[in-house]
């Protein structure tokens, strides 16, 4: 909040300068335009008329310029902007200038173990190249399974954000039993899908087509049912959807928000997390390490921090690192 407080003044500072020079810049121009006119209206003979609105105007200007003074307004306004400019560069080093090193110790961690987790996090970002050429540096192990998993999502979620289907539906085709026999409705999000496409190309027979035959089915579940007749009750709109009441139901944010929950239910049915150990890693440490940070200068010297290896307060990393709560390792990360 602080920050947002120095960059709205910072930028209140230099709109003033600007605003400065673009009224000086107006009034330069204004004159010049009188100037030039004149020379246009009066006829040659009449160079003494001419001379007169010229010098009318320089003078004018003189006076406007004076009364303005923009030269001592920039440099008032410069010795604002840059106060705030160098308080804003303090606080800055204030808060990200710091020894993280007081908030960790050394600790010995197999060097196979972390490599395995790189490798994974590689592999499941679709760095397969990258990945690869770890595994055989490193002498990493991914099974070849493994590989064809994150390889099949990685096409997926590709595909999916290019608001392209095929590959979704048929990896669920060839799923299909294994997936009612569980609670995870893939392939009703990629109907749902489906049917926002259509009706964002403005297809009203083959959307109502579409639902007879796809998501009718689905109408039986409680949970679904409200979402379906929200969905069918859209097309009404077909012609203005992004001013309509349904216009969220067609936002990039909904689309990529149904993406997520396909890769998260995809990863579930087979059996790994949609998240790399990497990267919650890096998500619990960068949440305590303000945090870490203010019981390592408090407890700084003290026994207690010295001697043992959890920390004497709870930090809070929130749902998606449950993994990472108290008693707290102060380890980097």
């Amino acid at each position: 909040e602080q920050f947002n407080v120095m960059k709205l003044e910072i930028n209140k500072d230099r709109g003033q300068i600007i605003q400065t020079l673009d009224t000086v810049i107006a009034e330069l121009e204004a004159t010049n335009a009188q100037i030039n006119s004149a020379k246009l209206a009066v006829k040659e003979e009449k160079n003494d008329e001419v001379k007169f609105q010229i010098v009318t105007g320089v003078t004018n200007l003189t006076k406007k310029i004076d009364s303005l003074k923009p030269m001592q307004k920039i440099v008032d306004q410069n010795v604002e902007y840059f106060k705030h400019l160098t308080k804003f560069g303090k606080s800055i080093g204030k808060y990200f200038n710091q020894a993280i090193e007081d908030a960790s110790y050394q600790v010995k961690f197999p060097s196979h173990i972390l490599n395995q987790i790189i490798a994974e996090h590689l592999y499941k970002n679709g760095l397969t190249s990258v990945g690869d050429m770890l595994c055989a540096e490193g002498k990493v192990i991914v099974s070849a399974e493994s590989r064809v998993k994150y390889k099949e999502i990685n096409d997926i979620r590709k595909d999916l954000k290019s608001k392209k289907l095929d590959k979704a539906f048929a990896w669920a085709g060839k799923k299909s039993a294994e997936l009612s026999k569980n609670e995870y409705d893939i392939t009703y999000i990629l109907h749902k899908l489906q049917f926002i496409l259509l009706a964002k190309e403005g297809k009203l027979k083959e959307c109502i087509e579409y639902a007879q035959t796809h998501l009718d089915q689905y109408r039986k579940n409680p949970t679904l049912c409200g979402e379906i007749e929200h969905l069918l009750a859209s097309i009404l709109f077909l012609k203005n959807l992004t001013d309509s009441p349904y216009r969220n139901l067609y936002s990039e944010a909904h689309w990529n928000y149904q993406v997520t929950c396909l890769i998260d239910k995809y990863c579930a049915i087979n059996n790994f997390s949609a998240k790399t150990e990497l990267s919650l890693a890096v998500k619990a440490g960068t949440i305590a390490l303000p945090q870490l940070l203010k019981v390592a200068n408090i407890m700084k010297g003290k026994e207690e921090w010295i001697s043992k290896k959890e920390l004497p307060v709870e930090i809070d990393l929130g749902r998606d690192c449950l993994l990472y709560t108290s008693p707290s390792p102060r380890d980097r990360g």
